[in-house]
Order: C-alpha cells, then sequence, then structure tokens
C-alpha cells in the first residue's frame, strides 16, 4: 500500500530530483495535491521552482 502523504511523494521528487526531472515533478505535484499547510507547499513550491531552473 502506498502512502498518501506530501512527505512521501516529496521524497520521491527528492529521489528522483537530477535522475529524472519529471517524474520529480509529477511527485511533487502529487505532494501538493495532499497537503493543506501553506508552509509545506511553499518548500514544494521551491522545488519545483528549482527543477524549473535546472531545466532552463
Amino acid at each position: 500500500m502506498v502512502p498518501q502523504n506530501h512527505f512521501y511523494f516529496t521524497l520521491l521528487g527528492k529521489l528522483y530530483e537530477g535522475q529524472n526531472n519529471q517524474t520529480a515533478l509529477s511527485y511533487f505535484n502529487k505532494a501538493l495535491t495532499l497537503t493543506k499547510a501553506d508552509a509545506e507547499k511553499q518548500v514544494i513550491n521551491a522545488h519545483i521552482d528549482n527543477l524549473h531552473l535546472r531545466n532552463d
């Protein structure tokens, strides 16, 4: 059973970051859908922004 919390998907995004950025992005986006805390959303969005900077 796959955990349905933002920590799990954020971790997966970090693990894929730099290896497969498209997969990392999908995990970060999933994490965003699972969190309600604004502070956590800011952290996840920062990870997403970093992915976009790497792709430019």
